[in-house]
């Protein structure tokens, strides 16, 4: 009994109905009640195990060769606030009565919020892998678009300046134009 009340971890043992008949001060902060209060109170108003029935979740500890078990599931707290919890149960062989178990009960919320925080910093790292690759593909685009730009503007430019017709100045002129949009295009993907 003393070793269960100075335990760190939340403990609880419980008898053969699943009341509890001990509970260290650390299971008492994790439902947030007052200590000595969960004394007496039965297992399933505060952890709710879902789908499954305790005969079920209980049954390792019962058979001839009781074994632990380690179940997770739905607690309450005293604000009526649903945390995950992990629950590890043991039988416990009572002199004054038939059958008991204890089990070591720990709140998986700050586990779940770090692998919630480590999925969202993974994303993140992926999200910005995509975007450094796509922004490596980009640039050696524009570099390999800027040489051909260069040429065509130089020779449309070279040959506006020279003697041709009308028609034809202003196809260069076009030309020349659009080599000028082009290499905006490349500077802006660049950017």
């Amino acid at each position: 009994k003393r070793s269960i009340e100075a335990a760190g971890e939340a403990i609880v043992t419980f008898d053969a109905s699943r009341r509890i008949d001990l509970a260290n001060v650390a299971a008492a902060r994790l439902f947030e009640l007052p200590a000595g209060t969960l004394v007496g109170r039965p297992l399933d108003t505060l952890i709710d195990i879902g789908d499954a029935d305790w005969d079920t979740a209980l049954a390792p500890l019962t058979g001839d060769s009781p074994r632990q078990a380690t179940l997770t599931a739905s607690a309450r707290r005293r604000n009526g606030e649903s945390f995950a919890i992990e629950f590890t149960l043991g039988a416990l062989d009572l002199v004054e009565q038939s059958w008991g178990g204890v089990a070591i009960l720990r709140d998986l919320s700050p586990r779940i919020a770090a692998e919630q925080e480590r999925e969202l910093f993974e994303r993140r790292i992926a999200e910005s892998e995509k975007m450094l690759a796509i922004g490596r593909v980009v640039s050696g685009v524009a570099h390999e678009l800027n040489n051909p730009l260069a040429v065509v503007l130089g020779q449309s430019e070279e040959l506006v300046s020279g003697a041709i017709d009308d028609r034809t100045r202003t196809g260069l002129q076009l030309i020349n134009e659009q080599a000028h949009r082009a290499r905006h295009i490349v500077k802006d993907l660049l950017a």
